[in-house]
């Protein structure tokens, strides 16, 4: 990743606007580049001001009004048909392949960009109270797996190490030893047969250790936190029958390795 994508992730990081893969992307670019810390800063700081300048009014009467007419559901068959086919007209073609990895992601940062350029209209061009404000863009908190990707990438001894399947995917391990916690995180890794599942292993030294079946989605991805994961450990992703080794060991050799050291 190169200074120009950080400082985008950077800014949607700041108003809250990343998706967790984002989220996990940008803590990553920052233990690995902690000499961009001061662009977080600077992001966070502008993004503070921008919220403290916005003045506390009461707003218009027709808020309500305009909000349930941008979100009304039509019921009109014509209608409902007539919106489908505009959104089948306009879906981007997604490239496939080595492409469609990178294709996501520039989605991703163009979405999350645009969502902090919308915060910052609103801020500067309406003057919400609280209420209202909080109801419009509620803040979520990161689920458990950015957070824990946050702490380490803060930490002075994060280590982020990555590897490649031969048969295809990619594993990125995220560890700090005063932290006490690891993350690990798989892309596009390949579609299995109905009756296979990938089953992830915590290997300490000769002892492989189940951490259980790794669910990955639709794109092949997957974040998971290796509980007790300590250093010297290694992870490991196997492919096994559906639901897992039926003894709790390995079954095959595995596809992907990777290593904090």
């Amino acid at each position: 990743m190169n200074e120009h994508e950080f400082r985008e992730l950077s800014a949607g990081h700041a108003m809250h606007s990343l998706s967790p893969d984002d989220e996990r992307a940008f803590a990553a670019a920052l233990a690995a580049h902690p000499e961009w810390r001061h662009i977080v800063d600077g992001d966070q700081g502008t993004a503070a001001l921008l919220g403290e300048t916005a003045a506390e009014v009461a707003p218009p009467p027709a808020i309500r009004e305009a909000l349930l007419a941008a979100i009304a559901v039509p019921t009109d068959e014509a209608e409902v048909r007539e919106r489908t086919a505009v959104r089948a007209h306009v879906e981007p073609v997604v490239p496939t392949a080595v492409g469609a990895r990178r294709a996501r992601r520039s989605r991703r940062l163009r979405a999350g960009w645009f969502a902090l350029a919308a915060c910052a209209a609103v801020l500067l061009a309406v003057a919400i109270t609280p209420v209202v404000r909080n109801s419009l863009t509620p803040a979520e908190p990161l689920d458990p797996v950015a957070a824990v990707i946050e702490q380490i990438s803060a930490s002075s001894d994060a280590v982020v190490s990555e590897a490649d399947a031969p048969g295809g995917g990619h594993g990125t391990l995220y560890w700090s030893p005063s932290v006490g916690q690891a993350v690990f995180v798989a892309d596009d890794m390949p579609e299995l047969a109905a009756d296979r599942d990938f089953e992830a292993w915590i290997v300490r030294g000769d002892e492989p250790i189940s951490l259980g079946v790794m669910g990955v989605d639709d794109s092949g991805d997957v974040a998971m936190i290796p509980e007790g994961f300590v250093a010297g450990d290694v992870i490991a992703i196997t492919v096994e029958d559906r639901g897992g080794s039926p003894d709790g060991k390995p079954t095959s050799d595995p596809i992907l390795v990777v290593s904090a050291a």
